[in-house]
């Protein structure tokens, strides 16, 4: 069973790294992490990048709200379950 955990960021600060460390020490590894990066500068499409989860797929949004990007990382999810995982969520 896979699980899509799905995370939308705009900026990244340390809070967002806690999320995913959190997501990347889980006992179940079964998982994709689909992270959109919305209205990004190239600094926070670099920061992204070290993230640290396994199965990490990126993509960016360039106009919209916070939404249409969970939808967009919805549509590209390929899990049996969808989860999303903001920053600060541990």
């Amino acid at each position: 069973m896979l699980f899509s955990v799905i995370s939308v960021i705009k900026d990244i600060n340390n809070s967002f790294f806690l999320s995913s460390d959190s997501l990347a020490k889980q006992t179940y590894q079964n998982y994709e992490h689909i992270i959109v990066v919305k209205n990004s500068t190239l600094n926070s499409l670099a920061q992204a990048k070290l993230i640290k989860t396994k199965n990490k797929k990126f993509f960016i949004q360039k106009k919209g709200n916070l939404y249409n990007a969970i939808n967009l990382g919805i549509s590209k999810s390929l899990g049996d379950y969808i989860f999303l995982l903001h920053s600060g969520d541990l």
